[in-house]
């Protein structure tokens, strides 16, 4: 199927790869629920704090720079067949999203000389992750902005209020 292209979308979804960390890790098989697999990842990894990241590597494809996370997923693997405890390699999953966002928006920051950065997206309902990635942005002199007033996930989207653009965010 994954061959002839059938029935297997593209993502470029980060809650599709926490999915996959926590699929790996054997933490949650199945979604019951929205989000589920990411918050049984996240709760592993908070018995873990200040933990270094994975190998990582950016790339350049159409033109944009992306993350390429099979080094982060095959790290991952091996530290698990090592016997490294779960939540140790779901908190360095967690700084590896983090860390790699910060060259991701050097890069951007370069090409388009801008220096503020709105985070959104249902991943940075992860407490972790967003307060990592808002300290490791501000630490390399950007203005990271997070929804605090119209949710940073798909419902932020629904909504009918429009804000200016800082109205409803929160800088650290």
């Amino acid at each position: 199927m994954i061959a002839r292209g059938v029935d297997c979308p593209i993502a470029s979804s980060a809650g599709r790869l926490f999915d996959t960390a926590a699929a790996l890790l054997g933490l949650c098989d199945v979604n019951g629920f929205e989000g589920e697999a990411a918050m049984r990842l996240e709760q592993a990894a908070g018995t873990f704090p200040g933990s270094e990241p994975l190998a990582w590597r950016l790339e350049r494809q159409g033109g944009l720079w992306v993350y390429d996370g099979v080094s982060t997923l095959r790290q991952l693997l091996e530290a698990k067949a090592d016997g490294e405890p779960i939540g140790r390699i779901a908190a360095a999953f967690h700084a590896t999203i983090a860390a790699v966002t910060v060259p991701l928006c050097e890069r951007a920051a370069a090409e388009h000389d801008v220096t503020q950065v709105c985070l959104s997206g249902g991943v940075f309902q992860n407490r972790l992750l967003a307060t990592d990635v808002l300290a490791r942005l501000a630490a390399a002199g950007f203005e990271p902005y997070i929804g605090e007033r119209v949710a940073v996930n798909n419902g932020g989207i629904a909504t009918d209020r429009r804000p200016s653009p800082r109205r409803g965010c929160h800088v650290p």
